[in-house]
């Protein structure tokens, strides 16, 4: 085919800009320096004069780091939430509890009597309860040792109900245990044991009591005490060998699991495995304490004899589990070996309370509390921790007492013991933080004692108190501050482990001696587990002192900023009670830091709700998120709340405030009684987008399913401040803004796994209280509807999902009015075929508008004959007409998730003209449909579906988007799609990307309905024709006109509407409901997917699980990012010095040297080599990309870019190329995609291959013509924006920070562009070349209407190429398809140098490209014959003087396809080109920096040459 010039212009050429515009001054003035713009009064100076360096205002951008694009959290995940890991899914709330609530202290002590079986050294331990038996008649001190024992317990926990059992005998035994588990019913029971007037227990677990008389020892199997007590117990021995007694129960535990194993074995189900300690492994391999077992905390091992040291109390376990403070103090005095005045007695009388703090005993005793419990969480699992420490207070109080008797008693060759079995702990390395507490307290205790002594001395009339006692004030001990700094210190340096020792430790308990296996993240990298701190626990301790509560919380905060692994572990902790008591706290310094953490736990474990509604806790969020002062609603200034960056905690206060009323319908109530509502509004115009982003997600929660909340929002007219914000600069506050949108006209905004939770009532619309006319009501949800559609052409897809969503709400509310639009459209595309057939388009719209006139008089004159209708409703139609129109184009998008959702919807409207009869009704323009073929690709040429040939074959790998909405809907009838088959085109490829993992589209017919039985009893009863005709012959299809068939779907529609507004909405979310749908026949129903829900929130909602306090982990030295972009950027220095190295004489020499070839599968129609690897990313057929390494002439990935049918790929670019290079297409239809990892292979292991990172329509109203161009695009990296032209009237210039289209420059010509070329460096001029032979230069500073600076009509023919160089002399080349190259300054009016390279190359001119760097350019031919076969040329020349270098280099085509008859002379001895959207039949590319040189032709083969190395 032949390009020739187009002379056809809009009006004349254009003239001059006036003198005061300020680019047209900039191109006057540079060429007035010399007096003319002529060439030859131009100068010496640089080409292009200062035109190309940046002016002062641009330095900012070229100095400011370098800027990724399309690199954001949206472009990676696109916008869809993570999956959570089931490590990071909440599970500290306890779901069952129990409480310890009676105990029964049993002491056999037989005062005055040894036992038989144990000989006492002399001296003995004597005190029982700190007090001495002997000291008191026997009668009296056995009562008094069981009054000091329970006053012990009670320190402990005072809501049990204590009962002392002296001396029992049997049968009182029985009596009590017996009473004891009825008054406890399914509760704890605490058992305590003293045997020291008995003898030890008897290795078969029997213990002994008195018989009546008080004559003999009577023994007591654990058999019949737990028989009498029951379950859950928890048992504390104290006496000799009772160890004896926990290797009994032991013993009986397996007994009993071996029966258990058994009968469920003759059940065939198994029960989780019991270790010999006790413990159970669950499903999930983590262990676990069954809720009702009993524990077991006994004094020393089976073969031991409790201490019997003097200095010690008798009872020394007993001591240890309910004065550990006494005990603790007396056992560091015995201990010291050093000369002290510290003496046992001393010690028993430090000052203070145990409940106080502040005092030495109280400060100790927490300190304690503090060690024992931090060394219970680091060794033991996070379950069983959970379950011994944080569910009742006694079990706690007991087992963390027993780690102090374990360390206390091991040193007396006593070894307690327990069941479960828990690891030992007697020389963890925090017990020497506690004896350094210890230490500095009793430092103190003299002078203490000795002021106390001189006080009550000064009070009873003695000396007055000595100065330097009265000036002396207790130090508290720095235990705390040590562990805080300790705390920072692992904030600031902490590392990660693959295996932490808390890991070990739960191996160890379960037995398992397997060996981990690496996981890996979808960024090959290994899922590394985190070693938490160690000094969490303390934390939640020092939360209750005022002293050091504002550095712990915001220590605490920054560990929650670590992730939701981090938030687990401190709700585990138990840190919730404390931060939700906090909220009632008035102090202004804690709310920075509460907000955070608020906001962080939220994110993870939306359970508290709750919690927050019973304790107000949501108010306090509410008056920080208000902006008005008091109830006047007069603002109040940001320095009224003392909160750094103000807009971001609001933000956290409105993210708060969203997660506690979604689906909790109290929570929401509660927020509507606050100025909540009002805040938001005001907030959606700060100058934080967070702010912005989280104030209307937090408005669509508040009136979520609330007809109160959308009456409310209405009559403040939230949805036009709403609607307002469509061009917002941030991506995700459009999404934002939609989503508010689509909730308030009856989106949903419940979570995932909302309605299996708690169903909530529908709120059909804008609900039932707007007070509005229900005609004004419908009237303003379409015109919201319509206000939406200016999102169609976002140039993000997270925003154009939301969009779908919005729409597809409108299409449930006013389906009936969607399927009379869905009609006309159809009936209109088949009057347009016919017409064009025929020749006559006016006579078609003349004719077409008189149908739809009298369709819509008859519709709408029998729907008056049933229900109110309106002329607003009739108004309507035109607006519904333009929604449908918006929901085919993005049926059409090119990204797939967009797409899949919008054929959802469609497809949902068109099986609703199915199941109404539309197919059979008379009249229907869909009747000529042939039944047999309806399944076809091509059944209606609609905007879904293209027509195609059916002889074009398709790979099944990549298919097309090519079926129409009918076709999909007849697919959806067959009972079991095969993937062939399948209706769900998500099109692309053979990508893995990350939205091609999820099934978006629904068909209208759910697997296992009516429409679509689940199973076949035979083939044609089954097939998609039988299933059609079925429904072609039901009565209510064969019955009615077309008319009644649409009024009855607008009528049913108006009568849902009419219950909406008089309250009743029982059957609104039952659209298709038989009682409401008369019409529909009662044998076919649709699937209920629709509305369409949005996972907005949910995504936003990971902001706040992802770290904000530390540096990016790319900014982080040392981390696997970080070095690798280090990396990165010494490989792309060391590559432009070694490329200036290789270029030394490139442009004076031949380049002659061949590197080899590339055989691709398809003649190539466009190829590009990435700057700083060696990639060549090659374009063939009609989608297929094709990477490969030119160094080593290999395949990287090969995947089809899924544009439609027809198109091709017109262009190629590359985004980010410094860093990790993104390769964006543009193809003929007008979209653009751009991908990550475009050359990696996917594999049939866990690699996948290139992923789809964004997809747009760059150009939406193309304008065929006989010669297209396609989508011409160019990219400028340092200013983010990507410039588009082609079948267009416009140049479209898009910001990729914002994804928005910032300009569209007319281009004064009504030929299409046909190359671009961008200034790179600052990128407000563009050079576009024309199909007309023209070139033009615009400014982007100018307004659109005057942005054309510059025009040349030099060229007689299509210009193949414009090109800019980004380095060196920057010289402007252009290069016409008649060979004519020319040299341009953007000064000059004419070109300054001009040859014709067909001369050169001794063949017709093809295609002709710049080096970058090097002051040269190639060009090729057009395949020409010599002799008897086809031959290419490719001719290098200097850029300064357009010479040639030498003479041209000839290279034979080899394919077959090139010699054939059918393919050599078509038209004119020249040969097709390879794409319909460019003349050229050969191609050419000069690497960025080497001096590499690639070209092809039609015969599939791409030879690389280079200049020749010295």
């Amino acid at each position: 085919m032949e390009y020739r010039a187009a002379p056809a212009r809009v009006g004349e050429s254009p003239q001059p800009p006036a003198a005061g515009d300020a680019v047209s001054a900039a191109v006057s003035d540079a060429a007035s320096d010399s007096g003319d713009s002529s060439p030859e009064v131009l100068g010496e100076g640089p080409r292009h004069g200062a035109l190309l360096l940046p002016k002062a205002e641009d330095w900012a951008l070229l100095e400011s780091p370098y800027m990724t694009h399309w690199s954001n959290k949206r472009h990676v995940t696109n916008g869809d939430p993570r999956a959570r890991r089931e490590s990071d899914k909440p599970d500290w709330r306890m779901r069952e509890r129990l409480r310890t609530v009676a105990a029964a202290l049993v002491m056999c002590l037989n005062i005055g009597v040894d036992p038989p079986d144990v000989s006492k050294t002399n001296p003995s331990s004597k005190l029982i309860c700190w007090m001495d038996p002997e000291s008191l008649e026997p009668s009296k001190a056995l009562a008094a040792i069981g009054r000091n024992l329970q006053v012990q317990f009670e320190t402990l926990s005072m809501k049990t109900r204590y009962k002392q059992y002296l001396d029992p005998i049997v049968e009182d035994t029985k009596r009590f245990c017996n009473n004891l588990r009825r008054t406890a019913k399914d509760e704890r029971v605490l058992f305590y044991y003293n045997g020291f007037g008995v003898p030890k227990p008897t290795p078969g677990g029997e213990i002994w009591v008195f018989n009546r008389a008080y004559t003999q020892y009577i023994p007591l199997t654990l058999y019949d005490l737990q028989t009498w007590l029951g379950s859950p117990c928890i048992y504390v021995w104290d006496a000799s060998a009772s160890g004896n007694i926990v290797n009994t129960f032991k013993r009986i535990s397996q007994s009993n699991y071996e029966e258990a194993a058994k009968a469920a074995a003759a059940k065939g189900r198994t029960i989780p495995p019991l270790s010999p300690d006790g413990i159970v492994i669950d499903a999930n391999g983590e262990p676990q304490f069954p809720l009702r077992e009993s524990i077991h905390l006994a004094a020393c091992a089976a073969d031991e004899i409790l201490p019997m040291n003097p200095d010690l109390p008798a009872d020394l376990f007993t001591c240890c589990l309910t004065s550990p403070i006494e005990i603790a103090l007396r056992w560091f005095v015995l201990q010291n070996p050093l000369p002290s005045s510290l003496n046992v007695e001393m010690v028993m009388n430090i000052p203070g309370r145990l409940q106080d703090r502040r005092t030495p005993l109280g400060e100790l005793n927490w300190i304690l509390t503090a060690v024992t419990d931090t060394i219970a969480w680091t060794v033991l699992p996070r379950a069983i921790f959970r379950r011994f420490f944080r569910d009742d207070l006694m079990v706690a109080a007991l087992l963390r007492n027993f780690l102090l008797a374990e360390r206390i008693m091991r040193c007396y060759h006593c070894t307690p013991t327990s069941y479960p079995k828990l690891p030992p702990t007697y020389n963890h390395p925090l017990w020497d933080s506690w004896d350094l507490a210890v230490d500095q307290c009793l430092a103190q205790l003299p002078t203490l004692l000795a002021k106390e002594q001189a006080r009550v001395d000064a009070a009873a009339g003695g000396p007055p108190v000595p100065q330097h006692l009265a000036e002396f004030e207790y130090t508290h001990s720095t235990f705390f501050s040590e562990q805080l700094k300790a705390f920072e210190v692992w904030l600031s340096q902490g590392d990660v482990s693959r295996r932490s020792g808390r890991r070990r430790v739960a191996r160890s308990m379960r037995g398992d001696t397997e060996a981990d296996h690496d996981e890996y993240d979808d960024d090959d990298e290994v899922r590394l587990e985190h070693d938490p701190p160690m000094q969490l626990p303390i934390v939640l301790q020092v939360l209750l002192s005022q002293v050091h509560r504002l550095r712990a919380l915001i220590l605490l905060s920054q560990f929650l900023d670590l992730g939701p692994w981090a938030v687990n572990l401190a709700l585990s902790i138990g840190i919730f009670p404390y931060v939700l008591k906090l909220l009632q706290s008035p102090a202004a310094d804690l709310k920075p830091v509460l907000i955070y953490i608020w906001a962080r736990i939220l994110a993870v474990d939306r359970s508290c709700q709750v919690d927050l509604l019973r304790d107000n806790g949501y108010v306090y969020f509410a008056n920080v998120l208000s902006p008005f002062a008091g109830s006047g609603g007069t603002w109040a200034p940001s320095a009224a709340l003392p909160l750094p960056n103000i807009s971001e905690h609001r933000a956290m206060c409105a993210f708060i405030l969203s997660v506690f009323c979604q689906d909790f319908p109290a929570g929401q109530e509660a927020c509507l009684e606050t100025d909540a509502m009002e805040a938001c509004l005001e907030h959606l115009e700060d100058d934080d987008y967070l702010l912005r982003q989280w104030s209307a997600l937090c408005l669509a929660h508040l009136w979520d399913m609330n007809d109160v909340g959308k009456a409310r929002a209405i009559a403040m007219d939230a949805h036009g401040k709403l609607c307002c914000l469509l061009s917002d600069a941030s991506p995700e506050v459009r999404a934002a803004m939609l989503y508010a949108l689509g909730v308030l006209i009856g989106a949903s905004g419940s979570a995932a796994d909302a309605e299996a939770r708690a169903p909530r009532a529908v709120s059909i619309g804008t609900g039932s209280l707007t007070g509005l006319a229900p005609a004004k009501q419908r009237s303003l949800e379409i015109g919201i509807g319509v206000a939406v559609l200016s999102s169609g052409s976002d140039c993000s897809p997270l925003v154009r999902k939301e969009l779908v969503v919005v729409l597809s709400t409108l299409v449930l509310n006013y389906q009936g009015f969607f399927a009379l639009a869905a009609y006309m459209y159809y009936a209109r595309e088949r009057e347009h075929s016919a017409a064009i057939d025929e020749n006559d388009t006016l006579g078609d719209m003349r004719m077409r508008n008189e149908r739809e006139e009298q369709l819509l008089s008859g519709v709408f004159s029998q729907v008056l004959e049933a229900e109110d209708l309106s002329s607003e409703d009739i108004a309507n139609v035109p607006a519904i007409l333009a929604i449908y129109v918006m929901l085919l184009d993005l049926a059409a998008d090119a990204h797939p998730e967009v797409r899949n959702l919008a054929c959802t919807v469609i497809d949902h409207i068109t099986a609703l003209l199915f199941e109404a009869g539309a197919l059979a009704a008379r009249g229907s323009a869909l009747a000529h449909l042939d039944r047999t073929t309806l399944s076809h690709r091509s059944v209606i040429n609609t905007r879904v579906g293209v027509r195609e040939p059916q002889a074009e074959p398709h790979s099944p790998s990549a298919p097309r988007i090519s079926m129409s909405s009918i076709a999909r809907t007849v697919m959806s009838l067959k009972p079991k799609s095969s993937p062939a088959d399948t209706p769900h085109m998500s099109g692309s490829f053979v990508l893995a990307t990350p939205m091609n993992e999820r099934e978006d589209y629904l068909p209208p017919y759910a697997p296992g309905s009516q429409g679509a039985p689940p199973s076949a009893e035979t083939p044609d009863k089954t097939s998609t024709v039988a299933q059609l005709q079925r429904i072609l012959e039901s009565p209510a299809a064969s019955a009615n006109t077309i008319t009644q068939v649409l009024a009855g779907l607008v009528a049913a529609d108006l009568r849902r509407l009419r219950q909406r507004s008089a309250g009743d909405d029982e059957d609104g979310d039952e659209a298709l409901a038989a009682d409401a749908r008369p019409d529909v026949p009662a044998n076919a129903r649709l699937a209920t997917a629709l509305p369409l829900r949005s996972r907005l929130l949910a995504w936003c909602s990971e902001y706040y699980t992802e770290p904000q306090m530390r540096a990016a982990e790319a900014d982080e030295p040392g981390s696997r990012q970080y070095n690798r972009q280090t990396w990165t950027q010494q490989r792309c220095a060391r590559q432009i010095s070694e490329a200036a190295e290789q270029a030394v004489n490139a442009d004076r020499e031949r380049w002659t040297q061949r590197l080899g070839a590339i055989h691709t599968s398809a003649p190539p129609t466009l190829f590009a080599f990435r700057e700083y690897d060696t990639h060549l990313v090659v374009a063939s057929g009609e989608d297929t990309v094709s990477v490969y390494d030119w160094e080593e002439r290999r395949l990287l990935s090969s995947f089809s870019n899924g544009n439609r049918y027809g198109s091709r790929i017109t262009s190629l670019a590359f985004v980010n190329e410094e860093v990790d290079a993104l390769l964006l297409t543009g193809s003929a239809d007008g979209d653009v995609r751009i991908y990550r990892r475009y050359a990696r292979a996917p594999s049939s292991t866990r690699q996948r291959g290139p992923e789809l990172v964004s997809a747009f329509r760059a150009l939406p109203d193309l304008v065929r013509s006989k010669y297209p161009s396609g989508l011409i695009v160019d990219w400028q990296q340092v200013g983010g924006r990507l410039v588009a032209a082609g079948d267009a009237q416009y140049i479209r210039v898009w910001d990729a920070h914002r994804e928005l289209c910032i300009a569209d420059l007319p281009t004064h010509t009504q030929s299409c562009a046909t190359s671009l070329a961008c200034d790179r460096t600052v990128g407000h001029l563009i050079m576009a070349g024309f199909g007309d032979g023209s070139i033009g230069v615009y400014d982007q500073r100018n307004p659109p209407a005057s942005s054309l600076v510059r025009l040349w009509e030099e060229h007689d023919s299509w210009v193949q190429q414009v090109h800019l160089q980004r380095f060196g002399d920057r010289e402007l080349l252009s290069a016409s398809m008649s060979g004519d190259v020319r040299l341009w300054d953007i000064r000059a009016s004419t070109s300054i140098s001009s040859t014709n390279i067909s001369m050169s190359l001794r063949a017709p001119f093809s295609a002709a490209a710049v080096h970058d760097r090097i002051p040269v350019f190639a060009s090729v031919s057009a395949p020409y014959l010599a002799g008897s076969t086809y031959a290419q040329s490719v001719q290098m020349a200097r850029l300064e003087d357009l010479a040639p270098l030498g003479h041209s280099i000839q290279r034979t085509l080899h394919n077959p396809l090139v010699h054939s008859q059918t393919y050599r002379h078509r038209d004119h001895d020249r040969m097709e080109p390879p794409s319909p959207y460019s003349p050229a039949t050969g191609m050419v590319a000069l690497h960025p920096h080497y001096p590499v040189l690639a070209y092809g032709g039609p015969d599939t083969t791409i030879e690389l040459m280079r200049h020749p190395q010295r």
